[in-house]
């Protein structure tokens, strides 16, 4: 049975009644109360069905869904309580699943436990976590002091069919919701947990590979990177050598994006390595791609160059590999645009990647390296032509492929180029109607604070400096939560700015700080000169950077 066709407004099947019975009957009793029950389940879908249940017969204001990804950190979700803890009705809160499998340090159950008092006085409604099932225990291992406090215990799991229980299917990361994600890492974990011992290392190796992909989507990266390097360590166990040198690079691939770019780099060096003493000159082509990738971000352009165009590029020759050597193309093109020559960036896009991609039939790969066109041509002051080409060339084959979040951030830069017209209004309207709630429905929490600050900006330049501080603090605080260094240097310009103007300079000058740490660390010149001259200044206008 499907899991979307299990519940509607109708009582809950005869294997969940007693349960439902017992829920609704601790919830009426801790009305007013702070009450902590724990719900199992392992169908989102499900989940989500029967706290609409609940609504629907004791009304909306009677039970409040609140999803925990959408707090940076567990300082946000306590603040979020000093303003609605002492609101009527119960609050169920789903997502827990990213607040679990962290190191200590990290973990947002572990300042649960320890914040426990200060959460039962801001919490005035009896409390629901929604727990996979062996988040539960989880749940007892790591906050056994909150664990006693709980006043029940119910399970909505549906039973795992062991004999039928089939390979997990792949799934369009491209389109996938977030539940859709969840629910797949549920299937996976539930396989691994009951039929893990029947499979060979490889096996086990490839679905926690797979599992820290799904984390890698949701924005979880650090279970992502102890899902790789769990994968890396089955294959190590297995001898598979190949297997534990791609775990290896997806795992630098997360450190690279929370900004650890030197550890990244060591981890690839090791791949590099291990994949020379296999002799695949290919893998080898790409961790050396990845390795100027690096570089690149950290503003060695010319030794990024070189690698591109003196290791990288003659091994795709030399395999006859047209893809590699066309994406390698792309890659110096890239190179090329940062610097500014913008003429051989083109040259290279129009006459060397675009063509093979047409040649091979690519149409994503077409579709991408057209948008780059387009970039070059926005940066050279061509608006139309590049609003042209991201609605009549780019846009359409995202649609076609059922791509919502490629097609949310193509949506995203035509509203750039509106803007850059000067039609604010159009401009907002996009990043607040067509890209944020697609970013919310994926769980995609880095390009909701990208478009976060996009909007902010045009709220800056519309002078609703309220709007605009709003939306920045969300996105800093989105920033600062998964150590998106990136983030820290983009948001953290603004912020910095805003919160000197709206007096608060303490706070503005450590903000200002941190981003021109991180733009340093980037290799961002440009803003790091700007930032310098901000903080040399006692107050000063926000940029239009």
């Amino acid at each position: 049975m499907n899991a979307a066709d299990l519940f509607g407004p109708v009582t809950p099947p005869p294997e969940h009644a007693g349960e439902w019975v017992r829920l609704k009957r601790l919830l009426e009793g801790a009305a007013g109360r702070f009450a902590l029950v724990l719900a199992g389940y392992n169908r989102p879908v499900y989940r989500d069905q029967l706290i609409e249940r609940l609504r629907q017969e004791a009304g909306e204001s009677a039970h409040e869904r609140l999803d925990a990804n959408g707090f940076a950190d567990f300082a946000a979700f306590e603040r979020w309580l000093e303003s609605h803890g002492q609101e009527p009705g119960a609050l169920h809160l789903v997502g827990l699943d990213l607040w679990l499998g962290q190191g200590k340090d990290d973990s947002r159950l572990y300042v649960f436990n320890v914040h426990r008092d200060w959460i039962a006085r801001l919490c005035r409604r009896p409390l629901v976590l929604w727990l996979l099932e062996h988040q539960i225990r989880e749940f007892a291992q790591a906050a056994p002091d909150a664990w006693e406090w709980r006043s029940g215990v119910v399970d909505f799991s549906w039973p795992v069919e062991l004999e039928s229980m089939a390979w997990p299917e792949p799934l369009d990361l491209g389109s996938a919701t977030r539940d859709e994600r969840l629910q797949r890492v549920a299937e996976i974990r539930d396989f691994l947990a009951y039929k893990g011992e029947e499979l060979s290392g490889s096996e086990r190796g490839a679905l926690w590979n797979t599992l820290g992909n799904l984390y890698r989507d949701l924005g979880a990266w650090l279970q992502a990177l102890e899902a790789y390097d769990q994968a890396n360590a089955i294959f190590e166990h297995a001898g598979d050598r190949r297997g534990a040198a791609q775990t290896l690079g997806k795992g630098a691939d997360i450190l690279w994006l929370r900004g650890g770019l030197d550890q990244a780099l060591a981890r690839l060096n090791t791949v590099f390595d291990d994949l020379e003493r296999l002799g695949d000159e290919r893998s080898r082509a790409v961790t050396q791609g990845k390795i100027a990738d690096i570089l690149q971000a950290r503003g060695q352009l010319d030794e990024a160059l070189r690698i591109s165009e003196e290791e990288v590029l003659p091994i795709y020759k030399r395999l006859g590999d047209t893809l590699g050597k066309a994406v390698t193309q792309g890659k110096i093109a890239d190179i090329l645009q940062t610097r500014g020559q913008l003429d051989e960036a083109l040259r290279i896009r129009e006459e060397e990647e675009l063509p093979v991609y047409e040649q091979l039939g690519n149409v994503r790969l077409k579709a991408i390296a057209q948008g780059k066109i387009a970039d070059i041509l926005y940066a050279r002051g061509r608006l139309d032509e590049a609003l042209r080409i991201r609605e009549e060339e780019e846009l359409p084959v995202y649609e076609r492929l059922g791509d919502v979040r490629s097609k949310a951030i193509t949506r995203g830069k035509s509203a750039d180029i509106l803007q850059a017209r000067g039609q604010l209004d159009e401009a907002l309207r996009i990043h607040q109607e067509e890209q944020l709630p697609i970013y919310e429905r994926l769980g995609d929490v880095i390009g909701k604070a990208k478009t976060l600050l996009r909007i902010a900006v045009i709220e800056l330049e519309k002078g609703r400096q309220a709007q605009a501080f709003a939306h920045l603090t969300e996105a800093y605080e989105i920033a600062k939560g998964l150590k998106l260094i990136e983030g820290l240097a983009a948001v953290g310009e603004h912020y910095g700015q805003l919160l000197r103007q709206r007096g608060d300079p303490e706070k503005g000058i450590a903000i200002l700080k941190t981003a021109l740490d991180a733009a340093e660390r980037l290799g961002w010149n440009e803003q790091a000169e700007r930032l310098r001259n901000l903080l040399s200044q006692p107050e000063s206008p926000l940029s239009a950077a």
